[in-house]
C-alpha cells in the first residue's frame, strides 16, 4: 500500500515539475511613472544609526542602489541588442553552408596523382 502512494506522489510530483519548467517566467511589473514610494519617507524613520543624519543612513544607499539596478539594466539592454545584431548579421550571412562541393578525406587538391594510373 504504501509503495503505491509512493510512486503516484513521484509520478504526480515529476508531471508538476514537467508542467511547470515549460512556462515562461513572468517579467515583474514597473509602474510607468516610477516607484510608487518615495525613498524620501526614510526622513522620518526612527531608527538609529551610524551616520549623523537618516538622509545620509537610509535615503542616499537607497538611490545609489537604484541607480546601479537602472545602469546595470541598461548596459544588460545594450549587450542584448549587440548580440542580437550579431545573430542577424550570422544569420543573413552569403556564405554556403557547410561540406558544399566537399567530401570526407577528399585530399585531391592537395596531392596531384598522374592521371590514368592507379593510386
Amino acid at each position: 500500500m504504501s509503495m503505491k502512494v509512493v510512486g503516484i506522489c513521484c509520478i504526480l510530483m515529476t508531471v508538476f515539475t514537467v508542467v511547470g519548467s515549460g512556462q515562461t517566467p513572468l517579467r515583474r511589473y514597473r509602474p510607468p511613472a516610477g516607484p510608487t514610494m518615495t525613498p524620501y519617507l526614510n526622513h522620518y524613520r526612527a531608527d538609529l544609526s551610524t551616520l549623523p543624519s537618516a538622509y545620509d543612513s537610509f535615503i542616499v544607499p537607497q538611490q545609489r542602489l537604484q541607480r546601479s539596478m537602472y545602469d546595470l539594466a541598461k548596459t544588460q539592454q545594450a549587450d542584448f541588442r549587440k548580440v542580437e545584431t550579431d545573430i542577424k548579421q550570422v544569420r543573413t550571412s552569403t556564405a554556403a553552408p557547410t561540406g558544399v562541393g566537399a567530401s570526407f578525406l577528399n585530399y585531391s587538391h592537395y596531392y596531384k596523382f598522374p592521371r590514368g594510373g592507379n593510386r
